[in-house]
């Protein structure tokens, strides 16, 4: 069984890495490194973290397609400055494993 990296030890790792920009790049190859030489997989966050629960209303069959669009795009959580900050450096990383 893979070991897994939880997103919280390398939300950890990358947010102490960031602190320091000029050795950034450096850091991350390597803790990508690593990270494949230990086999470690990464932490899949749950796809219904990003959501609020939708509307059933707003979701019913009686309704147009765009407001069923519209529905869906508004039960998406909205990311704060810093959150936003942490998933990039989360895909910026996953992207430097690939």
């Amino acid at each position: 069984m893979a070991k897994k990296l939880l997103l919280s030890e390398l939300d950890k790792h990358l947010t102490e890495a960031a602190s320091r920009a000029s050795s950034y790049d450096r850091n991350m190859g390597a803790f990508a490194s690593q990270c494949d030489r230990e086999g470690l997989s990464l932490e899949r966050a749950d796809p219904d973290s990003w959501r609020r629960s939708p509307d059933p209303v707003k979701l019913s069959r009686g309704n147009s397609l765009e407001q069923l669009f519209r529905a869906e795009v508004a039960s998406i959580l909205t990311l704060g400055r810093d959150e936003e900050a942490v998933l990039a450096r989360r895909v910026e990383f996953a992207r430097l494993r690939l």
